[in-house]
């Protein structure tokens, strides 16, 4: 565990541990159906996950999902065996009545979706048992991790700006909006007064000659 917990520190900090489980296993997945590398099974679209399933997976593309949460959780540990993905995978074996258990996934779909990533690189056996992340698949898995880092910050400085521009007071001015950065630069008040003064002319009503008194009095007052 001490040199897994070397080899995590002397990665960059935004490998695929620190990436969103969701976002980086559904861009991995994109990605691993884009190559064509992996292989897939002529049994994808009539086997069921675990024992305790009724039907297959209504998903197409299960397999590639299946492939790239299996990378991620081998990624962040030494090394995994069958058993282990067979039990994470699992899901509530409903018993009628009775009460419910825990049942595990198809050791089966387990061990191919593995060996499927072993073709092309991804994984690899370890001396001791199980499978381990290769070179080749720390590689990839980092190269999609920043990726989907990159899009997440852009996406979050994209809102902080929109935020940001919402936060702004507008000051309109017949047909011209001066905006005022308040948090930076307090307005003045020869300023702000000045642009009230325009606004009212700017919505000045017409004379009373066109228009009767009775009418005013129940119109809005202008701001």
């Amino acid at each position: 565990m001490s040199s897994l917990l070397t080899d995590l520190a002397a990665r960059p900090w935004y490998t695929s541990p620190l990436a969103a489980a969701e976002d980086f296993i559904a861009a991995y997945s994109s990605h691993l159906k884009r190559s064509g590398k992996l292989e897939i099974p002529n049994w994808v679209d009539i086997v069921k996950t675990g024992a305790y399933k009724e039907l297959a997976p209504y998903d197409p593309d299960w397999y590639y999902v299946r492939a790239a949460a299996l990378a991620r959780h081998i990624y962040l540990r030494k090394h995994v065996g069958i058993g282990a993905l067979a039990k994470l995978h699992g899901g509530k074996n409903r018993r009628g009545s009775r009460p419910s258990h825990h049942g595990d996934a198809s050791g089966a779909v387990q061990r191919n979706v593995c060996q499927s990533l072993q073709k092309i690189g991804v994984l690899e056996l370890h001396p001791d048992g199980g499978r381990k992340i290769s070179q080749d698949g720390v590689r990839d898995l980092d190269r999609i991790a920043t990726s989907v880092w990159e899009a997440q910050s852009a996406a979050a400085e994209e809102e902080e700006s929109e935020e940001e521009g919402a936060s702004r007071p507008a000051l309109c001015c017949g047909s011209t909006c001066l905006w005022w950065i308040v948090s930076l630069t307090p307005a003045p008040v020869f300023v702000l007064r000045a642009l009230q003064r325009r606004t009212r002319r700017s919505r000045r009503r017409p004379p009373l000659t066109t228009r009767s008194k009775a009418t005013l009095l129940h119109d809005p007052m202008p701001v």
